[in-house]
C-alpha cells in the first residue's frame, strides 16, 4: 500500500507546473545593497478583477513605495555618531544644538525600541554592550518629527 502511495505522487508530481513565462530576457542583479531578479519582456500575463481589487498573474511585478505631504527636514545637524560598528559604547556627538530639543531612539530591526533619551551639546554616550550582535537603527527626532536615521552595527 505505502509503494501504491509513494508512485502515485511520483506521477502527479511530474505534472505539477511552476511559475512559467514567456520572457524576452531576464537575469540576476547585484550590489552592495543587496541583490534582485528581473524578467524583461513577460509577453503572457492574465489580470483576474474581483470586487475588492484586481492581481495580475505573472513572474514579477514592479512596484513603488513613495512618501506623500512629508517635507524635508528644515534642521541642519552638526552631528557624528562613532564607532560604528561597536562593541560597547556608541558615542553621539553633537556640535552645536542651538536650542533645538533634540533626542534619540534605538529601535532593532523588528521596529522594537529598545532606548531613548534627550541630546546634548557635546557627547552622549549609549550603552550597547548588553545588546546582542545585529543590525540597529538609531533616529535623531526634534518634536516627535525623524530627522535622521542611522544604522548601527553592534559586534
Amino acid at each position: 500500500m505505502k509503494g501504491l502511495g509513494l508512485i502515485t505522487f511520483t506521477i502527479l508530481s511530474t505534472f505539477s507546473i511552476g511559475q512559467q513565462s514567456i520572457n524576452g530576457s531576464g537575469g540576476d542583479a547585484s550590489g552592495t545593497g543587496g541583490s534582485a531578479s528581473f524578467s524583461v519582456g513577460e509577453l503572457s500575463y492574465t489580470t483576474n478583477t474581483g470586487t475588492n481589487g484586481s492581481s495580475a498573474q505573472g513572474v514579477q511585478h514592479a512596484y513603488e513605495i513613495f512618501s506623500v505631504g512629508i517635507d524635508e527636514p528644515t534642521i541642519n545637524l552638526n552631528l557624528s555618531i562613532y564607532p560604528n560598528p561597536t562593541t560597547d559604547v556608541l558615542n553621539i556627538h553633537l556640535a552645536d544644538l542651538n536650542k533645538e530639543d533634540l533626542g534619540y531612539q534605538l529601535y532593532d530591526a523588528q521596529g522594537k525600541l529598545i532606548s531613548k533619551s534627550v541630546l546634548q551639546s557635546g557627547d552622549n554616550l549609549v550603552d550597547v554592550g548588553q545588546l546582542s550582535r545585529a543590525t540597529y537603527f538609531l533616529t535623531v527626532s526634534n518634536a516627535d518629527q525623524i530627522t535622521e536615521t542611522y544604522k548601527i552595527v553592534k559586534q
